[in-house]
């Protein structure tokens, strides 16, 4: 009886790893790579602050308007067209671009942005917690720091690096310049110069015209650092790589000021105001009688 009982179970045996054998091993549960989406989450800069006008281009679509929060990654533009300005933040860095200006991520990982720029940007990074490296569009000098402030313009043929804080290095042509607090240095048409010192006052010197006119224009110009940006009425103006610019305002009628503004290389401003009038009256002139006997 032991021995038959002894031989069905060796038989039920046999038949259950039989039917294990054949049967297929269940799939595995999957894990969340937190990792991988981590990686992923830091491969985009986050759009931190905004005023007026900021578009915002993924890759080569279109430009559309862009919103607080928004994540620009690599090949994505974001420019201010006007008067408008933005910021963008991974980690220890930030960069903030000025008004009419343009910048296209080309890198970006926790702790470091790279991007072609032009116009005008600030960029701060905290000292051993990150990295930027700022190319200029269309040209070779790009400018990097790992721990510092600074501000560089980049409009026409004339760059211009500002160092505020720690250090900034601006290479370009073969050639590479380290610049620390208060120094900047000016590179045109490729040469590079010597880094500076920050003038002591902003350098702002201007030519008003008269205090009277009967025409509907007057000439204004001036002088400003190189690198400096100059906005009269609160319109932007042109100025040339030397620092000189010229424009003419367009008057109404009667009493009224003149406003010139110029911010330097270092984002110091400073500013002049004169008053001019506008007469269309035809001068009064008065004839004489020659006196008769």
């Amino acid at each position: 009886m032991r021995a038959r009982a002894a031989a069905v179970s060796a038989i039920l045996l046999v038949g259950v790893q039989a039917c294990r054998c054949g049967r297929e091993p269940p799939a595995p549960t999957p894990v969340p790579r937190a990792e991988a989406a981590d990686a992923g989450a830091a491969e985009a800069a986050l759009l931190l602050s905004s005023k007026g006008k900021v578009e915002l281009q993924r890759q080569d679509g279109a430009w559309g308007p862009a919103a607080l929060g928004d994540r620009v990654g690599i090949s994505d533009g974001l420019r201010t067209p006007g008067d408008g300005e933005a910021e963008l933040s991974v980690d220890g860095v930030r960069v903030k671009l000025h008004d009419r200006t343009e910048l296209r991520l080309t890198a970006v990982s926790s702790g470091m942005l790279r991007a072609r720029v032009r116009g005008r940007v600030e960029s701060d990074v905290e000292q051993g917690r990150g990295r930027v490296s700022l190319q200029v569009q269309g040209g070779e000098a790009i400018a990097e720091s790992s721990g510092g402030h600074f501000f560089l313009t980049a409009e026409g043929k004339s760059v211009v690096v500002a160092a505020t804080r720690g250090a900034v290095a601006l290479a370009a042509s073969g050639k590479t310049v380290e610049l620390h607090e208060d120094e900047m240095v000016n590179l045109q048409a490729g040469s590079m110069g010597q880094p500076a010192r920050a003038l002591k006052k902003v350098l702002l010197s201007v030519q008003w015209p008269g205090d009277k006119t009967n025409r509907s224009s007057v000439p204004v110009g001036g002088r400003v650092a190189a690198g400096s940006r100059v906005y009269v009425q609160g319109e932007p103006v042109e100025v040339a790589p030397s620092g000189e610019f010229h424009v003419d305002v367009r008057l109404d009628e009667g009493r009224q000021r003149i406003a010139v503004v110029t911010i330097d290389p270092f984002g110091r401003r400073a500013g002049e105001r004169s008053e001019v009038t506008r007469d269309q009256s035809p001068p009064r002139v008065q004839v004489d009688t020659p006196w008769r006997r």
